[in-house]
């Protein structure tokens, strides 16, 4: 674990990396986890994420549902996920994910959010305003 060595003592000497360093080693502290903890939806989800940083949205899709069925409690990969289908222009799927992850999460404003959003850029104006308080 020196690479999480080196980030902890950059953070308390000012030191900042790349970019492209930061998801590289997201990436591979994500993979680490995942490797000691597959079955567990936070490692999915943390790798899915490092992965989506990548563009392999394919694999970090496989990933958020994986997490979800593993924990459908935890809302992360829920909102992750809705992102990949919106960018995919998909979106009674965006939708659909974010209207099972308000249920889990009512009260959540960036949920909230999220949904408003997902219906307008659908051309769904009717159902966004619906939502707005």
């Amino acid at each position: 674990m020196a690479e999480l060595s080196k980030i902890i003592s950059m953070q308390s000497t000012g030191e900042y990396i790349s970019r492209k360093e930061g998801l590289d080693l997201a990436l591979m502290l994500a993979e680490k986890a995942y490797e000691i903890h597959p079955n567990l939806a936070e490692t999915n989800t943390s790798l899915g994420l490092a992965l989506r940083n990548k563009s392999d949205t394919a694999t970090s899709e496989k990933l958020y549902l994986r997490a979800i069925e593993l924990n459908p409690n935890y809302t992360p990969p829920y909102s992750y996920l809705s992102f990949i289908y919106l960018f995919q222009e998909d979106y009674e799927r965006e939708i659909k994910i974010i209207e099972q992850c308000r249920k889990i999460d009512p009260t959540s404003k960036s949920l909230a959010y999220e949904h408003v959003v997902a219906y307008h850029v659908a051309n769904r104006c009717d159902k966004s305003l619906e939502l707005l308080p």
